[in-house]
């Protein structure tokens, strides 16, 4: 049995050869899920690199003793569910931790690149947001700037400005959705528009106008401070902000 100590080497062996050779979760199709096992993933050992967000984890059997942990053929169901749910051209797949008996494999959600500087990608339930290490440096000078400035909802904005006037998403004001700013902690909200409409439609997660015309609020999510932290403090110490889905 291999001591602690020893884990801890092969596991940081593992993680750094990962970071050098920049490998990426393996994008798996249909077909290829449909033949395995043997499932051909990389190991990445606790590394997730930029444009990739780590979504649910799993632990795996590597003999068959191991009955507490998937079977081959349940970590192909699961795969099989999860691109079914989400298509496989949106996930990744790696080992994200591996023991002498068991190991942990994941699945990790694709992000868009827009501008140069941000990742962006969502589920229904998540939407996460990443930033360069230039542009986390920027976020830091802006800190260093004036904290107390730096806490304001117009940094955020400010922030995500090249993101949000480079793709789909949108500010959700309290105006738009009432509903959402009533939660304990909710400092802002992005979301998906809808076709506009002449008439204001019936959405149960509200309606945006914008030039005369309704657009229904398709998909929305918050950002929560439950830390006494904000959007840009995450974005500063970890170079990505998650906002979660309040139905």
């Amino acid at each position: 049995m291999w001591s602690p100590a020893t884990l801890r080497r092969i596991n940081q062996e593992a993680h750094d050869k990962a970071v050098k050779a920049g490998k990426q979760p393996k994008v798996l199709t249909p077909n290829a899920i449909e033949k395995s096992p043997p499932f051909k993933i990389p190991n990445l050992d606790g590394y997730c690199p930029k444009g990739w967000h780590e979504l649910e984890r799993w632990r795996a059997a590597k003999t068959d003793m191991d009955s507490r942990s998937l079977s081959p053929a349940q970590i192909k169901e699961v795969m099989q569910t999860w691109v079914e749910q989400y298509g496989h051209k949106n996930l990744g797949w790696a080992i994200c931790e591996e023991g002498q008996f068991q190991l942990y494999f994941a699945a990790y959600l694709k992000l868009k690149q827009v501008n140069g500087h941000f990742w962006y990608g969502y589920t229904d339930d998540k939407l996460v947001i990443q930033v360069s290490d230039e542009k986390k440096e920027e976020i830091d000078e802006q800190y260093m700037a004036d904290i107390a400035e730096f806490q304001e909802q117009a940094t955020l904005r400010g922030i995500l400005l090249p993101l949000v006037v480079n793709s789909e998403l949108v500010w959700v004001e309290k105006e738009d959705t009432p509903d959402l700013y009533q939660g304990a902690g909710v400092l802002d909200a992005l979301g998906i528009l809808g076709e506009g409409m002449d008439d204001a439609p019936i959405s149960l997660l509200g309606c945006k106008t914008i030039d005369g015309l309704f657009h229904p609020i398709e998909k929305r999510w918050v950002y929560v401070a439950l830390r006494m932290s904000s959007a840009q403090d995450d974005l500063l110490n970890d170079g990505e902000v998650v906002f979660e889905a309040i139905r």
